[in-house]
């Protein structure tokens, strides 16, 4: 088989990928993994429990490598090489969702800890004194007129003069009974102005949010970081992967020339290798402490994790 025919199948190949998957759907079309398939290796993904996506990188190639190594001696075992090659095709996969990722085309989902939101029982903010709230709206809307139109004080003062109706009418019928019978009376004019700071205490709480938000919890996990960056790093990766790819494809349909067009890949076994070193320094960067490589890397993972875990689900219906 000579070289013209492999570069050729090299550069035609990567042409397609890079025409028909320039996103995640078109990715999945193009590839269309069996669903056997993509649940046995998102069960070796989820394995690599130490640095994941990058361990898994490292075994598949490390994988080809020794198999290509055992062509010096035997180049009978024919059956292996369609695996091979199908790995190696779910590698450049793997590489093309992490540049998508990094390019923002795929959305990032926020860590559980980040979008859970507390929930809060009726009545459950603090209770403030009437006479403070009214000072303090009093106050506000000295300094910013325009905070009259504003539903939470319209709601206050609301409540402030039915308080004041309601005390105003209490006293006026206390006055005409006898003591033992305003009693109830007394009772009832509790339980609505329990009522009534009930009201006022929520309309405050929530005009103190409105007017001075809490601010925003920082993003963590992969969303945190400045990806852009490392989307030339997975083209790359994923570039050399599908040449390696091709070749094992090749050799899979001809059935024969495995030595000729597999062996010369030996040579470049460190440059492969190479590149997973530079992704794992470029995590050193996301996270510039001592572990934070291995912290950037599972967090990738752990998005990857989540697209391919949809994916295997879908692919089974």
């Amino acid at each position: 088989m000579n070289n013209s025919g492999v570069e050729k199948k090299i550069i035609g190949d990567w042409s397609l990928i890079t025409s028909q998957a320039g996103d995640l759907y078109s990715a999945q079309d193009f590839f269309a993994f069996k669903a056997e398939f993509l649940k046995k290796e998102l069960d070796e993904l989820k394995s690599d429990v130490e640095f994941g996506i990058i361990e898994f990188k490292q075994s598949v190639l490390q994988d080809t490598f020794s198999f290509i190594e055992s062509l010096k001696y035997d180049s009978k075992d024919f059956s292996r090489i369609g695996h091979q090659a199908l790995r190696l095709s779910y590698l450049v996969y793997l590489n093309l969702i992490q540049k998508y990722i990094c390019t923002g085309s795929i959305r990032i989902r926020k860590n559980a800890a980040i979008k859970e939101t507390v929930k809060e029982e009726p009545n459950s903010h603090a209770a403030v004194d009437l006479k403070t709230v009214i000072a303090e709206v009093s106050r506000l809307i000295g300094e910013k007129p325009e905070l009259k139109g504003n539903t939470y004080i319209k709601n206050i003062l609301m409540q402030v003069q039915i308080y004041k109706k309601e005390l105003a009418e209490t006293q006026r019928i206390a006055a005409k009974m006898p003591r033992e019978k305003a009693v109830g009376l007394i009772n009832n004019f509790k339980t609505r102005i329990a009522e009534i700071s009930d009201s006022v205490s929520d309309n405050f709480n929530k005009l103190q949010q409105e007017i001075n938000p809490a601010p925003e919890k920082a993003a963590e996990g992969l969303i945190s970081y400045n990806l852009r960056p490392l989307a030339p790093l997975f083209d790359a990766q994923a570039k050399s992967a599908s040449m390696l790819a091709s070749r094992f494809h090749l050799v899979s349909d001809e059935h024969y020339g495995a030595r000729d067009v597999l062996l010369p890949m030996l040579e470049k076994k460190d440059a492969f290798l190479g590149q997973i070193d530079k992704e794992m320094a470029a995590y050193a960067q996301l996270e510039p402490f001592d572990g934070g490589k291995r912290k950037a890397s599972m967090e990738f993972t752990r998005e990857i994790i989540r697209i391919l875990s949809r994916e295997a689900e879908d692919a089974y219906r």
